[in-house]
């Protein structure tokens, strides 16, 4: 769980369509050396739709817009490429459709009420980190 994020902003109100702000930068920091960064940026085109995690062994780049996955190793330097066809409207209809289904209790829901409100609380502390231009210490249950 973080400890703290700090966000920085920017918004550019000359596109004719614009959300508020249209590029974030979030950073996560926690109680030991891990670091969670996310970057929002609705101003590039064409869009990019790209997940990258990066740890002491590997790394791996998630490109939904191109459907690849690039996984990388640190030792003895070796990388791979998997390429998978799902088309992004069915990512989405797979979302709604595992959603209402642990609404009707058909399944299980994917993440417990436990880590959902953690996302609520860090999003929330994102927000009021971006309009105060400080950091924010996450208040956790």
């Amino acid at each position: 769980v973080p400890v703290g994020v700090y966000a920085a902003g920017a918004h550019l109100e000359s596109l004719e369509l614009h959300s508020n702000p249209n590029v974030l930068s979030v950073n996560f920091d926690y109680n030991r050396p891990l670091l969670g960064t996310i970057h929002l940026n609705y101003l590039q085109a064409p869009e990019r739709h790209e997940y990258e995690v990066v740890g002491d062994k590997g790394w791996a780049v998630l490109d939904l817009a191109a459907a690849r996955l690039t996984v990388g190793m640190r030792e003895g330097g070796r990388t791979w490429l998997e390429s998978f066809g799902v088309a992004r409207d069915d990512l989405y209809t797979a979302e709604h459709q595992s959603f209402l289904d642990a609404v009707n209790g058909a399944s299980a829901p994917e993440s417990p009420p436990q880590e959902a409100l953690m996302s609520v609380l860090m999003t929330a502390a994102a927000i009021a980190s971006w309009k105060s231009r400080q950091h924010v210490t996450l208040e956790t249950p």
